[in-house]
């Protein structure tokens, strides 16, 4: 990893269309309309997450939920985005990243301190794994 790199970790979930589907126009369809500024808006304002797509973020949509700033930041800051994976690092960050939202939620860190904090334990786990 060079100097100063900040990585963004994002999950996901898949939608496929099977081969073998007899309407996979329609299917293409209502794909298109789930991962849609509406649908997220619905499943944000039941659920209190969504696909934060770039054109949901940049609805701010979500600002109803402050709590969000902080995952809105880290994306905003990446220099680098990265799909989930299943190593060693990725685990640990995935620990780091729920201990420090349970931190900024409960007033224990900003949210900017929290990712100084987060950038700076991951980047050492990454040296010491790598």
């Amino acid at each position: 990893m060079t100097s100063g790199a900040r990585v963004q970790r994002l999950g996901g979930r898949v939608l496929s269309i099977p081969s073998i589907a007899k309407a996979p126009d329609d299917s293409w369809a209502l794909m298109t309309e789930l991962c849609g500024d509406a649908a997220n808006r619905i499943f944000f304002e039941r659920v209190g997450t969504c696909a934060m797509t770039r054109s949901f973020l940049a609805s701010n949509g979500w600002k109803g939920r402050p709590a969000l700033q902080f995952y809105v930041d880290s994306l905003q800051q990446a220099t680098r985005l990265t799909s989930r994976s299943n190593n060693v690092v990725a685990g640990f960050a995935q620990a780091k990243w729920t201990q420090l939202i349970g931190e900024v939620l409960d007033g224990k860190q900003s949210t900017a301190d929290a990712l100084k904090a987060a950038q700076v334990d991951i980047q050492t786990e990454v040296g010491r794994v790598h």
